[in-house]
């Protein structure tokens, strides 16, 4: 990709340059987005690039959980393994999947991102919200607004949801089922959404609640493995039904078991309510319980010995391979999961010419148990033991308050808004032996940590427009970030790790350009700091037994950040030509370190700097050649290299693990008829490495797969306003098999209805 950034930036100056001298009059600038009832939020200026997705659109989706409904966006994954995966992590842009500190996900303006985990369970809490109740979402890509903090350094996700006027109902039943093969695995798995809601209006008042059924069964996520030795004369015994493949690292790989489905049950209700205190000012109230409940109890063993017994543990051979079964990897687990989410909105307009919102939000684990055995229950040498984790005082508490005006002091041409933000993150995570796994009871303990961080922050962002053609913005953000009351503790040592604190400073800067009402050319310019999460700090465990250990003294990566982007906007749509450049300092990232072969560590390190440039295309088209069909299609092009890495200089030049190069999506509804739509969606994503030594490969279990996969749906609008729906549905239509590591799902079947009154 070398110069792939001079050449670009010279060949969009030439086109705007050329749009310019067609250019016949000029307009008034404003960004290419959709709005729906604002209702308390006041409307800032967009700074960076958007991409949306409305309600309209979802109807032609294959949507169960709220990720769903961005699938097909622009430079982004969701990591969703299966329906109802609660490890659904992002990835967008130069971000990867096990980064969640560098994405930024909210529901009207409350905090969704889960800064209390990270890594695949640090997935954000989609769970507060149905994708019902969905009017549009958006992705703002880069920390270009001085609004968001550098946990927007890959983007921002921005859900917004309805609030009816009037009163309304809906009930929708879903029906999905996959049929699954892998290994010794080869079954059918399945499950069904319940959702039904109801809205209502009196007076000022405005009333939306819900309630979410969710049961499913998915397919098998992990195996049992070992590395397969080839042998010429071995006494071990013979084991019957192992599978052998090659890992993505090169070795020989024995197969031998499959850790089963996970079996989920999610129960989740809401209640919104939005109420108008004077003509101008809204105060909006909303509170999520979400349950969850999953247990993996069917692990399946595929090899027995000579006379049909199954094997747990020990070591084996077949066919002059010799491996090493672990008895751990056919242990079984129960969860508990209890969450509630609430936000409280105040906010319209002050005076003339001056609004405000202020947002408070919290967020708290009531319950958050797992419970698991360390062997199977089936195995001889079980005897009820195991341990407990789970969760105690783990809450975040975070306080928005922005106030300014679109037309400052009158002038329609120049805008101001300031702002203060406040977050407090607490994280206390337990873990015990236990004589009686499944009963829950807590022994002797193995492992507590936690620690606490809280930030205060303070923002300005000005625009002026400089005359009819330009449009300058600039702003800045304050913030002072501070940890406290860390800790680790075992069942004999408890120690205490010192608090921080540490103050920044954040420019932006954005320059518009807009020769006439159908082309745009925008610079982006910013700086940001993303902090360490509480978890990349305190999680881990004293000496050296276990699987994480932390790092107290991790430095805040230091990112700057450039986006030069081309628009043309048509009646229709638009189409968008978008170059990214990002360097960031101190990158925070997750190496395993295999000290022997019983002790494999995780630890959180600084990278000097990894370097990020991309390309990204957006088609985006109501209406395109036929009035029935609408077309969205985007590609991007991303490479992410890491520079410098001062603690070992062999990774510099190597590709930053977990970002793929090329990410395609394509997605065409065809109306049919009045009552009758068809939709074709297309995913493509390349290979891309698991480590920073960049030396796996493959298309198999363990590695990070290329895929290219296709969906479709048919869906029968009835009613009187043809508002409700019966629809067919298929993901993965031709079958792919493809990996992030665990299995994706195979071809997956949907049935649903929709009845609204």
């Amino acid at each position: 990709m070398k110069h792939i950034l001079s050449i670009g930036v010279a060949g969009a100056f030439y086109l705007a340059s050329a749009v310019t001298s067609t250019a016949q009059e000029s307009v008034e600038l404003e960004p290419f987005s959709v709005k729906g009832d604002d209702g308390p939020f006041i409307d800032t200026p967009l700074v960076g690039n958007t991409s949306f997705v409305t309600s309209s659109e979802l109807e032609n989706i294959n949507a169960i959980n709220v990720e769903d409904t961005i699938k097909y966006l622009p430079n982004l994954n969701i990591r969703k393994r299966y329906i109802g995966d609660t490890n659904g992590v992002t990835s967008i842009r130069g971000q990867n999947t096990w980064m969640t500190g560098r994405s930024l996900v909210t529901v009207d303006g409350i905090l969704l991102s889960n800064f209390l985990q990270t890594r695949w369970s640090g997935s954000p809490r989609w769970s507060a919200v149905s994708v019902d109740e969905v009017e549009y979402a958006e992705i703002e890509y880069g920390p270009y607004s001085a609004f968001k903090s550098g946990n927007s350094l890959g983007g921002s996700i921005n859900l917004v949801t309805r609030m009816p006027q009037e009163k309304e109902g809906t009930l929708k039943l879903s029906y999905f089922s996959q049929d699954f093969s892998l290994y010794g695995t080869d079954d059918s798995y399945d499950g069904y959404k319940l959702f039904a809601s109801y809205a209502e209006r009196v007076g000022k008042l405005s009333l939306y609640a819900f309630y979410n059924h969710l049961e499913n069964e998915s397919h098998p996520q992990s195996y049992g493995d070992a590395t397969a030795t080839e042998v010429t004369d071995s006494d071990a015994p013979i084991a019957i039904g192992t599978y052998f493949d090659i890992d993505p690292e090169g070795n020989n790989r024995a197969i031998y078991s499959s850790y089963g489905p996970d079996e989920l049950e999610h129960d989740q209700f809401k209640l919104k309510a939005r109420y108008e205190l004077t003509e101008d000012i809204q105060v909006q109230f909303s509170a999520t319980y979400w349950k969850n409940d999953s247990e993996q109890t069917d692990k399946d063993s595929y090899i027995t010995d000579e006379e049909g017994n199954t094997l747990w543990s020990g070591t084996y051979q077949t066919n002059g391979y010799e491996f090493t079964v672990k008895g751990s990897d056919f242990s079984v687990n129960q969860r508990q999961r209890e969450d509630i989410l609430a936000g409280l909105t105040l906010g319209g307009t002050l005076a003339e010419d001056w609004e405000f919102d202020v947002t408070l939000s919290y967020f708290d684990v009531i319950k958050d148990e797992n419970r698991s055995s360390s062997l199977n229950p089936l195995d001889p040498d079980y005897d009820g033991s195991g341990r407990v984790t789970w969760f105690d005082d783990t809450s975040w508490l975070t306080l928005d308050g922005k106030i300014g005006s679109n037309q400052f002091l009158g002038n329609e041409n120049i805008s101001l808004f300031a702002g203060y933000h406040f977050s407090d993150y607490s994280l206390d995570l337990l873990q015990s032996s236990s004589d009686d796994w499944e009963n829950g009871t807590r022994d002797a303990i193995q492992n507590n940590n936690g620690g606490e961080s809280q930030m205060n922050a303070v923002f300005i962002q000005a625009g002026a427009k400089l005359n009819e053609n330009w449009r300058l913005i600039a702003g800045g953000r304050y913030e002072k970030w501070e940890t406290k009351n860390g800790y680790l503790q075992n069942s004999t040592v408890t120690e205490s790790l010192d608090g921080r604190d540490q103050s920044e400073f954040s420019p932006k800067l954005s320059l518009e350009y807009q020769p006439n009402e159908s082309w745009k050319a925008t610079l982006n310019l910013a700086k940001a700091y993303r902090f360490p999460l509480v978890p990349e700090l305190f999680q881990g465990r004293i000496g050296n037994s276990g699987l994480e250990r932390n790092n107290p003294d991790l430095l805040p990566e230091d990112s700057e950040n450039v986006e030069l982007s081309l628009t043309h906007l048509t009646e229709n749509g638009q189409i968008r030509f978008t170059l990214f450049h990002d360097e960031v300092k101190d990158a925070i990232f997750n190496l395993l370190d295999v000290t022997n072969s019983s002790n494999t560590f995780s630890w959180f390190l600084n990278i000097d700097e990894v370097k990020t440039e991309g390309i990204e295309f957006v088609f985006d088209q109501r209406a395109f050649l036929v009035e029935a069909l609408d077309l969205r299609f985007n590609a991007s092009y991303t490479e992410s290299t890491i520079e410098k890495n001062s603690a070992n200089t062999s990774f510099e030049g190597n590709l930053f693990p977990r970002i793929p190069k090329w990410r395609i999506n394509l997605h065409a509804t065809y109306n049919l008829s009045d009552n009758w739509d068809l939709s074709l969606g297309g995913r493509h994503q390349s290979h891309s490495f698991n480590n920073l030594e960049n030396d796996d490969f493959g298309n198999n279990y363990g590695s990070i797969s290329k895929f290219l996969v296709f969906d479709t749906r048919l869906s029968y609008r009835f009613g009187e306003n043809k508002n409700s729906s019966v629809s067919l549905g298929i993901d993965n239509l031709f079958d792919e098999e493809y990996y992030v590591s665990h299995p994706y799902p195979q071809r997956t079947f949907f049935v649903e209805s929709t009845l609204k009154f």
